[in-house]
């Protein structure tokens, strides 16, 4: 399986929150792909490549990757 991961910001003088996405692949060829998205709090106003809840997110993708 191939995870890939990223968090992506509003500019620094706003708190909106982030967005982080984790996909990964679902098949041996790596041709077939599941993604989750979530809305997470920004923790302070610097921007932190950080996703809150990545071991939730990958154990999902593990799920999925074993039901397919």
């Amino acid at each position: 399986m191939f995870i890939g991961a990223d968090v992506t910001h509003s500019s620094p003088q706003d708190m909106k929150p982030s967005i982080a996405a984790v996909v990964g692949s679902m098949d041996p060829k790596a041709s077939i792909y599941h993604c989750l998205v979530k809305v997470q709090e920004r923790q302070s106003a610097k921007s932190e490549e950080r996703i809150l809840k990545m071991e939730e997110m990958v154990k999902k993708l593990l799920d999925k990757f074993y039901e397919s």
